[in-house]
Parts: structure tokens; sequence; C-alpha cells
């Protein structure tokens, strides 16, 4: 089990890495939004009441950093409403039941499936606020699988060669 000060630490390591670095690294149009990893593996127990308010104070932290107005407030806290959602379709509820976190090394493919999914919906509806138009939804929709492609590689390498 972590604890409160673990996920604080992870909560402001995460928005330093992403307004100091990646919000300065761009490949081929794409961009990495790696604090949505802590929307992630913040626990699965704990009440969207909590989760929501929190959600809204990274991407408020990663707004105030990066200068956009709220678009990534707006966004987390979207993801953070659809969270409970994803969990019931993603995560059978036998194994719900039991765990409080989803892990790479425990719950494979669910924890797989759910990143994958949360970091797609997490960068579609970032970009399609940022584009604010359906005339750009193209560009939107390669954007988001470009991003979300750099965001799944950098999380899961986080992942694996993290400290045991």
């Amino acid at each position: 089990m972590q604890t409160k000060g673990s996920y604080i630490i992870r909560f402001l390591l995460l928005v330093l890495a992403q307004v100091l670095l990646l919000d300065n690294i761009h490949l081929f149009g794409a961009q990495a939004y790696l604090y949505v990893m802590f929307l992630i593996i913040f626990p699965i127990t704990v009440s969207s009441k909590i989760v929501m308010p929190i959600s809204f104070l990274l991407g408020l932290c990663v707004d105030i950093f990066a200068g956009t107005y709220g678009v990534h407030a707006a966004t987390t806290t979207f993801v953070a409403f659809a969270r409970p959602f994803l969990l019931r379709i993603l995560v059978p509820l036998n194994e719900a039941s039991e765990i409080e976190t989803l892990s790479l090394s425990d719950q494979k493919i669910n924890f797989v499936w759910f990143s994958v999914v949360v970091v797609l919906l997490h960068h579609f509806v970032l970009l399609m606020l940022e584009a604010f138009s359906f005339k750009y939804i193209g560009v939107v929709l390669f954007k988001t699988l470009l991003s979300s492609i750099y965001t799944l590689v950098l999380m899961f390498c986080l992942f694996l060669f993290r400290r045991k």
C-alpha cells in the first residue's frame, strides 16, 4: 500500500517533468503528456469526490506553468469523471474488489488496457479543446495517435525500469 506522501511526491514529480522537460520536446508534431500517468496509478478504491478535485488540481498546475488557460484542468477533470466508468468496463468486478491499485506487475492486461484507454481519451479531449473545432478533426486524430504512442512508451518505460 502506498502512502499519501508517495502520491504527493509522484504528483509533484510528474507535474515538474511535464512542465520543465516534456513541454519542450516535440516529435513529429506529437508531445508526451506524462502527467496523465497520475490518474492511472491513483488508487481505484478512492471516491470520485476525491479524485475529481485532485485531477483538477493536477491539470491546473500544468496549465499555470504551460499558460494554456484551463485546457489541461478541464481534460483531467473529464478523465476523472470517466474513470469509474472505465474501471467498471475494463477491470472485472471480482478483481476490482480485491485490489487497491492497478499495476503492471499484478494485473498486466487490465492495467495495459486501462492505461491505453485513459491516455487516448485524455489526449483526444485535450487536443479537441485546443483545436476547438471539428474542422481539424483529422489533425486532432493524427496528433492524438502520435502523442498517445509517445506517452505510453514513456510511461511503460518508467514502469518497467523503476526500482522494485
